[in-house]
């Protein structure tokens, strides 16, 4: 399940898992619901209880997943389009990108996230989410089913407003950014994440829309949420 933050996925994993939907279609009915044992649908950051729970799983989880000597048969994982492109942490870097950071920065600090100028950038950015399915964990399983969950600027905006006014503002959203510079990012990460799909060649790629409070289209088809 891809899309920016804010752009609505955990709500549509959460309506997905408790209304038992066909969220990938008929024929992976069955390894959707076994993806997640736990039926709350409920977002778990925490690496080790989202495990024990087998709960969906973050992009932050991908190299941690990789490692794990034995896996589920179905895995959900909840990507955050946004994050992936701003650099999780710095080894999930491309080397030469790191290295570049590394140069224009102190070496010894930390790597710091990618600036918005950074996120317009199409071959960064390609390089960046390259990087990412690079992991083992995507090499062990043998088929792939994306559902991408578009989110209209506006919208998307208002609801990393929302988010951020009840936080503590650490968090840099890319709504931060002047308007026309906004706008610009929210249109690469969905260019990007296209670029990605075509190489990726997903099993199964699911649109999904989310412009309204009261639900989501699956495909073209509206579903409530709290079906």
């Amino acid at each position: 399940m891809a899309g920016p933050c804010g752009s609505g996925k955990s709500s549509v994993i959460k309506t997905a898992v408790q209304a038992d939907l066909a969220l990938f279609g008929d024929d992976l009915r069955a390894e959707f619901r076994g993806s997640v044992l736990d039926r709350s649908g409920c977002e778990v950051d925490d690496y080790n209880l989202a495990l024990e729970r087998q709960s969906c799983f973050q992009s932050s989880h991908v190299k941690r997943l990789s490692r794990e000597s034995t896996l589920p048969s179905a895995l959900l994982l909840h990507l955050d389009l946004y994050q992936i492109l701003r650099g999780i942490d710095a080894s999930y870097w491309p080397k030469g990108l790191k290295r570049k950071a590394q140069r224009l920065g102190d070496a010894s600090d930390p790597l710091p996230k990618r600036s918005f100028e950074d996120l317009l950038k199409p071959r960064q950015n390609d390089r960046m989410m390259q990087a990412f399915f690079a992991k083992k964990l995507f090499q062990r399983f043998n088929r792939i089913a994306v559902a991408t969950v578009h989110c209209g600027f506006e919208r998307n905006a208002a609801q990393l407003t929302a988010r951020k006014g009840g936080s503590s503002g650490q968090w840099l959203k890319y709504f931060s950014a002047p308007d026309p510079v906004a706008r610009a990012i929210h249109a690469e990460i969905y260019r990007c994440w296209a670029s990605a799909l075509v190489r990726m060649a997903p099993v199964v790629d699911v649109s999904i829309k989310v412009d309204s409070d009261a639900g989501f289209s699956l495909n073209g088809s509206f579903i409530a949420y709290g079906c």
